[in-house]
């Protein structure tokens, strides 16, 4: 017993110290990302106008009025951060990439999915995905605030199965209506996510229930929330009504075989295209991203172990490619039913995470 009981306590420890060294190389990368632009140079679109919003004596106000009354939390952070620039802007953003790209490695590495290195790998591709051309700008901070509370309500749901403690849960809901109330492109997400349930196997199913049926209820609020509040920015970009519905259907169905193509194809076309024509410093930068997530990757095979042949990627190669492929199609969903659906700009960072687990998984069954 006290064999097994070591044995136990060993493989925590070691699981522990692979989410720290993970953590740190993620941060590591995020600091390299931001190196060649800094955090003083100005936004070149909505920021003042955005951080006008914010300014004063309801500078912790949110318009429950509104379907996205969560939407410019993010800027009232950066506006007590920093008042007079966009230092406080871009020190969230890089904030929320690091924490989005972290809780999507905690949660593949609590659930067994993939070992440290590819667990830290498609974290990384998480965050440097191509596709979306606007990955770094900071009027989509309020999207990017959505991800990153998506994917950590992901992560608590995940602990609340595997864990008693209570407050994993409530971390969950406060993370899940938090999501949903900055942006509704999750919505369709958040409907099938307890899904995840299904591939944990360290919890009861009357427990499994529990959480689902308390994840449900949080998305229902958030959807009434949708239903009834202003919607004039959705009502204007959906145009269903103003075309036939045999054409809006093509359309529908045309921009989602895009988006694919733009995730799996196109965008890393584009991005080998600006890479052949680097500028020099840039191409620096790139190296120095390259060098440290190779450096943290022999990390984690160091402190590879027994633990490791938990991993359950082999048993669940399938799932998980439909996983991803399902992340992708759920996201840009609400999308591709708006006039948006061909756009290459702030509609993919949901599906950045899918398209990176499709990648990741594809190319550890390669290699």
């Amino acid at each position: 017993m006290s064999t097994a009981k070591n044995g136990f306590y060993k493989l925590i420890g070691a699981l522990d110290a692979q989410l720290y060294i993970g953590g740190l190389g993620i941060l590591i990368v995020v600091i390299i990302l931001w190196s060649p632009f800094g955090l003083k140079i100005p936004d070149y679109a909505e920021g003042w106008g955005n951080l006008s919003v914010v300014q004063g004596f309801h500078v912790m106000k949110s318009d429950f009025t509104t379907s996205r009354p969560l939407v410019y939390f993010p800027w009232k952070v950066a506006y007590l951060l920093s008042r007079d620039s966009f230092i406080g802007a871009r020190l969230v953003l890089a904030a929320l990439f690091w924490g989005k790209a972290f809780a999507l490695y905690a949660i593949l590495r609590k659930m067994c999915l993939a070992n440290a290195v590819l667990a830290f790998l498609i974290a990384i591709l998480f965050i440097l995905h191509p596709a979306d051309q606007g990955n770094l700008i900071l009027r989509a901070l309020g999207r990017h605030f959505a991800v990153f509370l998506y994917v950590v309500s992901v992560l608590f749901m995940v602990l609340a199965c595997q864990r008693s403690n209570p407050l994993y849960l409530i971390g969950m809901l406060i993370a899940e209506g938090a999501s949903a109330l900055a942006s509704e492109q999750g919505l369709p997400l958040i409907l099938f996510t307890p899904l995840v349930l299904l591939l944990c196997k360290e919890c009861s199913k009357s427990k499994k229930v529990k959480i689902t049926l308390w994840w449900f209820g949080v998305l229902a609020l958030s959807i009434f929330n949708f239903i009834t509040a202003d919607k004039q920015h959705q009502a204007a970009a959906f145009d269903g009504s103003r075309t036939g519905i045999s054409q809006f259907i093509q359309e529908v169905l045309l921009s989602n075989l895009i988006a694919y193509r733009r995730l799996f194809f196109d965008g890393w076309q584009t991005a080998l295209k600006w890479a052949l024509d680097f500028q020099t410093p840039y191409f620096y930068f790139a190296i120095a991203i390259t060098l440290a997530t190779g450096l943290t990757a022999w990390l984690l095979s160091r402190l590879a172990g027994e633990q490791e042949k938990q991993i359950n990627i082999g048993r669940y190669f399938v799932v998980l490619i439909l996983a991803g492929l399902a992340i992708i199609g759920l996201s840009f969903f609400p999308y591709s039913i708006t006039t948006a659906r061909y756009d290459g700009l702030r509609v993919f960072y949901y599906a950045a995470a899918g398209a990176a687990l499709v990648t990741g998984i594809i190319f550890f069954k390669i290699c």
